[in-house]
């Protein structure tokens, strides 16, 4: 059953956005814009645009709101979101959300969940340092013992995970920064609006995911959206 809700799942590096997204997209038949996933594809194909991203993305640092915009939006149009969409990772500053809302008024609909998972920042240095990704199909593996020098492979589909730059540990004070100045100032804009719910972040994926989905159905109370 399609839940008809459109959500964004934001949150510090390390929280479970895409994880949480993808089990989602499971249970709520919602697809999915994974704005992190959409934006590394991009720089692997070592065009002129692609190289130039990978020069944000690699040092942990933020891509012109501009840029962002006009890829998000492009995968939008490809959507009918009238009937539900997940956003992950994105909007993450008070010009990306502006523009979301003004692309979400030409089809007569709005933003009507945003999800944040909120973690310390010493669980999201510890989460990072473990944090393997998939060359090909961008997901994610926990390798807490992992050695860097030897070549590790992927439980999903068998291409080789690596540890992506901006995970490496002396990238997190930056990227956390970041999270602050910007992020943390567009939470603030949704929570105003009543639109913001801070979720724990803790604990199994499992539980993470039943505190989101609590959160839904109280949305709804009124039709059954969940599994």
């Amino acid at each position: 059953m399609t839940a008809n809700l459109r959500i964004a799942l934001c949150g510090p590096a390390g929280a479970g956005k895409s994880t949480q997204a993808q089990l989602l997209q499971q249970q709520l038949h919602l697809p999915v814009i994974a704005a992190g996933n959409l934006f590394r594809q991009i720089t692997m194909n070592q065009t002129g645009l692609g190289q130039f991203m990978a020069s944000y993305i690699d040092h942990g640092r933020l891509l012109p709101s501009d840029l962002c915009n006009r890829l998000i939006m492009e995968e939008l149009a490809k959507l009918d979101v009238t009937v539900g969409c997940i956003l992950d990772g994105y909007p993450r500053t008070i010009e990306q959300a502006i523009t979301l809302e003004d692309e979400m008024d030409k089809q007569s609909v709005t933003l009507d969940q945003v999800l944040c998972l909120t973690i310390p920042d010493v669980e999201a240095y510890q989460r990072l340092s473990a944090r393997y990704t998939c060359r090909d199909c961008q997901r994610t593996q926990d390798l807490p013992q992992a050695n860097p020098a030897v070549q590790h492979f992927c439980q999903h589909c068998g291409d080789k995970i690596h540890q992506r730059e901006d995970d490496q540990p002396h990238k997190m004070e930056g990227r956390l920064r970041i999270y602050r100045e910007h992020t943390e100032q567009m939470l603030e804009l949704y929570q105003g609006q009543g639109r913001l719910t801070e979720i724990s972040g803790l604990g199994t994926i499992d539980e993470v995911n039943q505190r989101i989905r609590a959160i839904l159905q109280a949305h709804q109370p009124a039709t059954p959206v969940l599994q």
